[in-house]
């Protein structure tokens, strides 16, 4: 008995381990000088969501996660880039967000990029990876 644990635990734990996604990821990119951006949106659970921006000469990736997991009351969430356990002074507010869209996402998001006292607007464009 005790030599068919481990074969019956190697079965089983695929089926434990399995879950399934409550939400679709939609992708979508843009650029701004001197960067690409490609922002993954959690449509239906938004917090899932993150910012991806890349250095258009050394490819250095940086990423951005929301700071809370919801838009707030004008549909606005905030991307901040942590370095460490704090976040960094540049960060990305991203319009138009919801929870969950009615039909498809939007062909295309608009937001804010904020750096050393500077506002680049953006606008993202939808894509299929």
């Amino acid at each position: 008995m005790t030599r068919l644990l481990p074969i019956v635990c190697l079965i089983l734990l695929p089926f434990f381990a399995f879950s399934q996604k409550a939400y679709e990821q939609v992708f979508y990119k843009g650029s701004m000088p001197g960067y690409t951006i490609q922002f993954i949106l959690g449509d239906g659970y938004v917090g899932a969501s993150c910012v991806r921006l890349t250095n258009s000469k050394n490819k250095k990736r940086y990423f951005y996660r929301p700071e809370y997991l919801a838009p707030d009351e004008e549909k606005k969430i905030k991307f901040l880039h942590y370095n460490g356990l704090k976040p960094t002074a540049d960060y990305f507010i991203m319009e138009g967000m919801e929870d969950v869209y009615e039909g498809e996402a939007p062909h295309r998001l608009y937001g804010n990029y904020y750096t050393k006292g500077k506002v680049q607007r953006i606008t993202i464009t939808r894509y299929k990876p």
